[in-house]
């Protein structure tokens, strides 16, 4: 029954309050700061806790505690809606109030690179206020690539304009990066010692699966080329020094594991 009264006094405020504000707004405003409502529940909470003074003071402390916000956040409020600004950016739920003033609506049949092309066009419009920028899948930089490629264009250019003599072309030629190189075996290929038949071994390079087949004398067939060493055929991906016994794997017992598992059951 209790619980009734209270909820009925609590709708009746609100009532009371929100048909004032049509007429008086400032009214009705003082009295929904009034400690009407704080005064009715530290009355209901004295009366079912009678003599309990502990938790009287903690209520009144919370009540105290709770004055510095609710004045800062009617504060903005009133400095928000001075701006006219609308009920939904006083609350914060529309970052981007104010900076939209039209949207354009596409029906598509397939949603495949719809988050891409966002992503895309969030980059090429930059609206203000947005602080999203969304992803591209299997993005890379290659910016590396786009300025290597420049400097070519850049020296083909002004060796055409200087001359087409050899030394001139010899001095406008870029300096060559140093890549590692992998010495290959001139014996018994790797795998010869732990194989007598033919199998097939995969890896998984930057999102892609890439397969190949060991040979029954332990080379490596892999896209029509024969490697002697797991290590070559592993630089032929990722074209730099590996170890191709982890760089590989083989099926083993259902599961696929490293070729490093063909040495451990040899020992």
């Amino acid at each position: 029954m209790q619980l009734v009264i209270k909820t009925a006094l609590i709708v009746i405020i609100i009532l009371a309050v929100t048909a004032l504000g049509k007429k008086l707004p400032a009214a009705a405003g003082l009295i929904t700061v009034m400690p009407l409502t704080g005064a009715l529940a530290l009355v209901w909470l004295y009366i079912e806790n009678r003599g309990d003074a502990a938790l009287m003071q903690n209520f009144t402390r919370g009540a105290l505690w709770g004055m510095l916000p609710s004045t800062l956040f009617f504060l903005t409020a009133f400095i928000c809606f001075k701006k006219q600004c609308s009920l939904p950016g006083v609350l914060c739920l529309d970052k981007h109030e104010g900076k939209w003033d039209k949207f354009s609506l596409y029906l598509v049949k397939k949603t495949d690179h719809i988050k891409e092309l966002e992503s895309l066009l969030l980059r090429i419009a930059d609206p203000r206020g947005n602080s999203v920028k969304g992803r591209l899948a299997h993005a890379e930089n290659l910016s590396t690539q786009l300025r290597r490629q420049l400097k070519k264009s850049h020296d083909e250019a002004l060796a055409k304009i200087m001359g087409s003599d050899k030394k001139q072309k010899t001095q406008l030629k870029p300096k060559s990066i140093a890549k590692p190189q992998l010495k290959e075996k001139t014996g018994a290929p790797p795998l010869a010692h732990y194989t007598k038949r033919a199998f097939p071994i995969r890896t998984v390079y930057k999102g892609t699966t890439y397969k190949a087949t060991v040979r029954s004398d332990g080379t490596i067939r892999f896209n029509g080329i024969i490697y002697n060493s797991p290590s070559m055929a592993g630089h032929a991906i990722n074209h730099r020094a590996c170890n191709g016994w982890w760089f590989w794997k083989f099926k083993k017992n259902g599961e696929w594991v490293r070729l490093q598992e063909l040495r451990t059951k040899k020992k």
